[in-house]
């Protein structure tokens, strides 16, 4: 089509020619001709381009050169100016091709510089093996117009992790993948191994080895790659290998980071387990033992002995309680023994448990007669309220006030207890819910940091919410959040 184009060229070239053959000089003619040659060349290329040149030359003896409609040359001047029209024909579109083909080369690169550009950026923000993936198909998909795979090794076996879905992988495809990986050489489609492939394969390696394949099906089979093309792959699976390599090196790095935070929080967790088991022990066992070196004690002192024994020994059990409770939600063996129950039962039940520590406590009840039951295990659930009542009562001070709400909220009835204390700075909202967590304060107040740990494994386990506010007029408030069954629809 594109030698037409040019020959069509000649002709309308030829046919101005023969209209001005008597207005301009015949150089000026050939100059046409040249014009018609560096078009062509620019236009359509080399061949199209040669083959110009020699019509141009050929049409020009024939027809405007005396002796005309004949190719003899009746003046010898004129073979020097059919040789210079040839030469000039020929240099000119040599150069004018040479410069496409720079430019052309020069866009290439541009192209290529971009893609690499681009991927390296979206490489760079990847957090993820996952995401990885899904960008550096993407991008190969975009920059080959092929389909993509890619291999990573999995103990002994070398497994697909991601790929487009019309990526066919056969036999002859899986053999060459695995060549490619233990040979870290290319192999498949367009080379001297495993030919008969749909896929080119080029292994994922570091310095030190491999540990993946990429695989390119091209949708073009007639395809032929270029050298440039082939090392623009390369630089892609090594973009790939790179990032992947990282993201590995950064995830042992983190498990380093939560190895020795777990090694500091152990350290930390026994110091204080040590201090709080120690320090009821300490009262138990010098209570008793006051007791067994002075048998003639008198009756009140005998009394309050005792007292602090047994009220140490509340301590202690309750603290190996939330040990073993928080043990349970770890490790997803805490058993929930759920059934329906009243709301006010809960509450009168936990209120009762506390009445101890809340003689000098004004109790704010709220709860409506028409609220639903709640499917809970209330033995558990008795154990959360009575673990933030315990910090309610710990955390007041002068003004001992501690209000409990029920509430339906949508599909869940909200609990909350609020007192009138210190409250929690802003910072440790969140944090109050971790293990081992306690609010840094001025004062002194007992407590391992495990009490709405457990609280929050607890609510939880039961498919609910809980979180800590602080109120306006002063003092913490939690909030406990237990979905409605089907039956309270």
């Amino acid at each position: 089509m594109n030698y037409l184009k040019s020959i069509s060229l000649i002709v309308i070239v030829s046919l101005l020619g023969g209209i001005l053959r008597h207005s301009i000089a015949q150089t000026n003619l050939a100059m046409l001709y040249i014009l018609v040659v560096v078009i062509t060349a620019v236009r359509w290329g080399r061949g199209p381009s040669f083959v110009c040149t020699i019509l141009s030359v050929l049409i020009f003896d024939f027809f405007f050169v005396p002796p005309h409609l004949t190719l003899t040359v009746a003046d010898t001047q004129y073979l020097i100016v059919f040789i210079t029209l040839f030469v000039v024909a020929i240099v000119i579109s040599s150069l004018t091709l040479k410069a496409k083909e720079k430019a052309k080369a020069a866009e290439n690169r541009e192209a290529q510089t971009l893609a690499l550009y681009n991927l390296s950026k979206d490489l760079v923000k990847t957090i993820n093996i996952e995401s990885l993936f899904d960008i550096a198909i993407s991008h190969l998909n975009k920059t080959f117009n092929a389909d993509i795979a890619i291999f990573l090794k999995d103990d002994n076996d070398l497994i697909i992790k991601a790929k487009t879905p019309d990526f066919i992988l056969t036999k002859v495809d899986d053999s060459a993948a695995i060549r490619s990986f233990q040979s870290s050489k290319p192999t498949g489609w367009n080379t001297n191994v495993l030919p008969e492939a749909n896929a080119y394969y080029l292994p994922l390696k570091t310095t030190k080895e491999a540990f993946g394949v990429l695989g390119v099906l091209f949708k073009n089979k007639e395809l032929h790659l270029l050298s440039e093309q082939y090392r623009m792959l390369e630089t892609f699976s090594n973009q790939i290998s790179f990032t992947i390599e990282r993201l590995k090196l950064l995830e042992e790095a983190q498990q380093v980071n939560l190895l020795r935070e777990a090694e500091k929080l152990h350290t930390a967790f026994l110091n204080s387990i040590s201090h709080d088991l120690r320090t009821p022990l300490v009262s138990i066992s010098g209570s008793l033992s006051s007791l067994l070196q002075n048998p003639k004690i008198d009756d009140e002192d005998k009394n309050s002995l005792i007292e602090t024994a047994y009220e140490e020994s509340i301590k202690l059990n309750q603290l190996v309680g939330d040990l073993l409770n928080m043990a349970r939600v770890e490790a997803g063996a805490l058993h929930i023994n759920k059934k329906l129950s009243d709301i006010k039962d809960l509450i009168g039940t936990a209120l009762k448990q506390m009445e101890k520590f809340i003689v000098n406590f004004n109790i704010a009840v709220d709860i409506p007669d028409n609220l639903p039951e709640v499917e809970i295990d209330f033995i558990l659930i008795m154990k959360v309220i009575t673990n933030i009542l315990d910090n309610a009562v710990k955390y007041s001070l002068k003004k001992k006030e501690i209000n409990i709400t029920a509430r339906i909220k949508e599909k869940f009835v909200e609990i909350s207890i609020s007192d009138s204390g210190i409250g929690i700075p802003a910072s440790d909202l969140k944090q109050v819910f971790d293990k081992f967590y306690r609010v840094k304060r001025p004062q002194s107040y007992e407590g391992t940091g495990l009490g709405l740990s457990v609280c929050k494994g607890i609510v939880e386990a039961h498919n609910g919410k809980i979180w800590a506010e602080n109120r306006n007029m002063g003092g913490a408030e939690i909030k406990i959040l237990l979905p409605l069954t089907n039956k309270n629809d």
